[in-house]
């Protein structure tokens, strides 16, 4: 049964921030010169304010950089393994930012990143300039145990092992 459904269909949090925080951060792979580029929006009114930005292969520093304020600043993160994210291969960066005023850290977020290009040539997409043909699904994402939401991170690796068996490489999400 397709039931009707309206709402919030993930979870919700709240989080508290400090006098200055990381608001939001923009992240450009770069993978023809072995690197990542970093733009941070901070909010707040400490002075003396650094960001130091860290990119990690399972838990070992591969590279980093650090920016002073003014904001909105640049950092550039050169990394010491260069592991491109394909199809088939996606390989992830782990990325950590640590915001500080003086020697005193304020924020600290962490996130991922993937070391790769997109690019289109006439009518193929190309990816690490290769050309990839896109073999894509529509995935409604229904769960009857839980409507829009799966109700296990293992149910949604299933739909998309599923998904790759019938030999498709990509899929659009449905009123995600």
């Amino acid at each position: 049964i397709y039931t009707r459904t309206t709402g919030i269909w993930q979870s919700v949090w709240l989080e508290a921030v400090g006098s200055s925080f990381v608001e939001n951060i923009s992240v450009v792979p770069d993978p023809v010169n072995s690197r990542v580029l970093i733009t941070a929006k901070l909010n707040g009114s400490d002075q003396e304010l650094t960001l130091k930005a860290e990119a990690f292969i399972d838990g070992e520093l591969i590279g980093t950089d650090t920016a002073a304020g003014p904001w909105q600043n640049a950092l550039v993160v050169n990394l010491k393994t260069k592991r491109l994210w394909a199809p088939g291969a996606p390989f992830l960066y782990d990325l950590k930012l640590t915001l500080y005023s003086g020697k005193t850290k304020l924020d600290e977020l962490s996130s991922y990143f993937g070391l790769r290009s997109v690019a289109i040539d006439g009518r193929r997409i190309l990816i690490n300039g290769r050309p990839v043909f896109q073999r894509l699904i529509l995935d409604q994402g229904f769960y009857p145990e839980g409507l829009w939401t799966a109700p296990t991170d293992e149910a949604l690796k299933k739909d998309i092992e599923m998904s790759m068996a019938c030999g498709y490489n990509g899929a659009r999400l449905h009123q995600k």
